[in-house]
């Protein structure tokens, strides 16, 4: 099976990173595995990449021809999170701490923003509006939440210790923006990616959301 630009980015990373990497064989052609070792640490990743689909390419298509146009973005990262490999989930239960790598490789839209990590992780942004029996008040609307629909939670995807978003920074260098999972099973410390082009976004309570 060919590698995915994805795959191929993620390992010009680790060689750029000095990050041990070694393709895994999985039992499924879908998808290529990947075991990294950064310092002592070991991890299991997979490699997810987000293309153009119908939708997107009619859009660009009408950029390009000039046509103003619009379209409703979908969270393309939610099914991704929600199919996690078996090597993933046998990591996990080993005791190995696993990543799903994200790669946006769409010119339509950045699948993989802050905000759509976010809700594709922990649930749609939603707010609760009630209505008043009077006719003299107005509605009064909740302050945000983390809705339904939600990739991983504390029975859900366990197997998930990080969600990280391959990407090129402003000087055009690959980097991972990390995203540590409240609720994964084998937890992966953060000082693990201080010595490698990383950032680490807060993740916020899932009560309080400001995206």
């Amino acid at each position: 099976m060919s590698a995915t630009h994805s795959e191929t980015l993620f390992e010009e990373y680790c060689r750029a990173n000095r990050i041990v990497c070694t393709r895994v064989s999985g039992s499924s052609e879908r998808s290529l595995d990947f075991r990294i070792q950064i310092g002592q640490t070991h991890v299991v990743c997979e490699v997810k990449q987000i293309d153009m689909n119908k939708n997107d390419r009619e859009v660009l298509a009408a950029v390009n021809a000039g046509i103003p146009t619009s379209f409703y973005v979908t969270n393309r990262v939610r099914s991704k999170l929600k199919d996690v490999s078996a090597q993933l989930k046998d990591a996990a239960l080993a005791g190995t701490p696993t990543m799903v790598v994200l790669y946006n490789n769409n010119p339509v839209y950045d699948y993989t923003k802050y905000s759509e990590i976010l809700q594709a992780m922990f649930g749609r942004k939603s707010a609760n509006v009630m209505f008043s029996a009077s006719q003299d008040s107005g509605p009064v609307v909740s302050p945000p939440f983390f809705g339904g629909n939600r990739g991983l939670g504390p029975r859900r995807n366990t197997s998930v210790s990080v969600v990280a978003v391959l990407k090129q920074d402003s000087a055009g260098q690959l980097q991972l923006c990390v995203y540590h999972n409240p609720h994964g099973k084998v937890p992966l410390d953060p000082a693990v990616f201080s010595e490698v082009a990383a950032v680490q976004p807060v993740v916020p309570d899932t009560q309080d959301v400001e995206l």
